[in-house]
């Protein structure tokens, strides 16, 4: 798991879009995005990770783990419970 964390402007999503092929808009970029020295492309990459984009909206009685299984479960298989998952977040 991965939290990044720095001021507002920072370029945090912007680099997370980057390395997740996401949102890219008119950016120019030169070079590869790699996972342990190999190459990976949008397909790979979504295979093997996750990526939460910001929202603001959060429900004030969950707790941090609770919002990460309701977020990524019903789109990645994590999870568990009724979000369709497998072993759950201990696994990260």
């Amino acid at each position: 798991m991965l939290t990044s964390c720095d001021f507002s402007g920072a370029g945090k999503s912007t680099l997370l879009n980057v390395l997740t092929f996401r949102n890219r808009g008119s950016l120019i970029l030169q070079g590869d995005v790699r996972v342990n020295g190999v190459v990976v492309d949008k397909s790979s990459i979504a295979n093997i990770s996750a990526y939460v984009q910001q929202d603001d909206l959060f429900i004030g009685a969950m707790t941090v783990r609770e919002h990460l299984t309701f977020r990524v479960g019903g789109h990645t298989g994590v999870g568990g419970g009724d979000m369709g998952g497998g072993g759950g977040l201990e696994q990260y």
